[in-house]
Parts: structure tokens; sequence; C-alpha cells
């Protein structure tokens, strides 16, 4: 198993069980490892919205490099999302539902899976980057 496959797993199994079990979901991890959908994710008040599904793209540089933004149901409008348009080396997932939000971070992953920066840590980026007071 290369390191992204080590990585990848450890921090999806690691994530699947507070958000498997918090919200009687399963995670669906992609056979390719190339991402994360998390079917109901809990959004702040502002949205309009309880839930929605995110989508987390994995890099192809991943863990060294943290992915760039994440994926929102096309039913969440707000500010930072694209549509069609998106950055870098993500792809455009706007014709599977999906729109783009913006969200960048440093990063510096840690010799293990689940130390320092990881699935977690952009999860939490994920999370402040959905209270942004721009509406």
């Amino acid at each position: 198993m290369n390191r992204r496959e080590q990585y990848i797993k450890a921090q999806v199994a690691s994530v699947a069980e507070v958000y498997g079990e918090r919200y009687g979901q399963t995670l669906q991890l992609d056979d390719g490892l190339r991402f994360i959908v998390i079917p109901r994710f809990s959004l702040p008040r502002q949205w309009g919205m309880k839930t929605t599904p995110i989508l987390i793209w994995f890099p192809p540089e991943y863990p060294d490099v943290a992915p760039n933004g994440f994926y929102l149901s096309k039913n969440c409008l707000g500010p930072h999302i694209f549509s069609r348009n998106v950055y870098g080396k993500s792809p455009d997932l706007s014709s599977l539902g999906w729109n783009w939000f913006c969200a960048h971070t440093t990063w510096s992953p840690g010799a293990d899976p689940n130390a320092e920066d990881n699935l977690w840590t952009f999860l939490e980026i994920v999370r402040m980057s959905l209270t942004i007071r721009e509406f």
C-alpha cells in the first residue's frame, strides 16, 4: 500500500467513526481513492438548510497537498460557491449536481496518517468556511 492510499484509508476510517455513527449514514469513498462523500454534513443556520452532502476531492499529491476546496450540493447557494469554475486540479462536477466551494489552507501532514494536518483538519476548514459572514 502506498503512502497516499494508507493516509486516505486511515483518515476516512477515522472520520467515518464519527460522521457515520452520528448521522446513521455511510461515507462513500471512491474505489480509486479520488474523493469522499459525506451524505449529511451540518450547515450553519444562515444557509437555510440543516444539512447538505459534501464531496472532498483528494489531489493526486495527497497527503502532501491539501484539497483546494470542496463540493456542496447544487441546492446550496451562497458566497464562494462556483458552478463550472473550479481552481487548480479540482474537476468540474457541476453536471453531477455539485458546485465547488473555494477554500485554501496551509498544510503540513505528519509522519502518521492521523497526526498533524489530515482529513479532520480539512473538515474543520470546511466548517469554518461555511460560517463566513458574507450572506
